[in-house]
């Protein structure tokens, strides 16, 4: 799916929303990833506010590039978490070029692992950040 050069969010999720990305070949029978990607939006790639979900899992990415805002962005309780639990060839989730790539704010959270690639992450001390190299909130 491709949501690119909308006047406002690529993906905007309010109240208890959910947005699951996901696929499993064996499964399914189709062998390319899922992907979703959000690029020159004129607001943020993904916009997840008011307890609102993503999850990016298994054999599925994420690609948020150009956006004027955040190329991901959690809010108000919201979280973002991406549930690959092994490194998998030809899926990888980039989020760059954005301004901030990734926004985590208001008791909010993000989980990522490894192969994901994120140009920056910034959040507040009421936000919950872990994967390689997080650091600690506010930063």
């Amino acid at each position: 799916m491709t949501s690119s050069s909308n006047g406002g969010d690529g993906v905007h999720l309010e109240q208890s929303s959910e947005l699951t990305i996901f696929n499993n070949p064996t499964f399914s029978g189709n062998l390319n990833p899922t992907l979703l990607t959000v690029a020159s939006n004129k607001g943020n790639g993904v916009n997840a506010l008011t307890s609102s979900h993503v999850l990016d899992d298994n054999f599925a990415a994420i690609q948020s590039t150009t956006n004027a805002l955040a190329g991901l962005s959690a809010d108000d309780g919201s979280s973002v978490a991406f549930g690959q639990t092994i490194t998998i060839t030809k899926v990888q989730t980039t989020v760059s070029g954005n301004n901030p790539d990734v926004r985590i704010t208001f008791g909010s959270r993000l989980t990522y692992i490894s192969n994901d690639s994120f140009g920056g992450v910034t959040c507040d001390a009421t936000s919950l950040v872990r994967g390689p190299g997080a650091g600690v909130c506010p930063h």
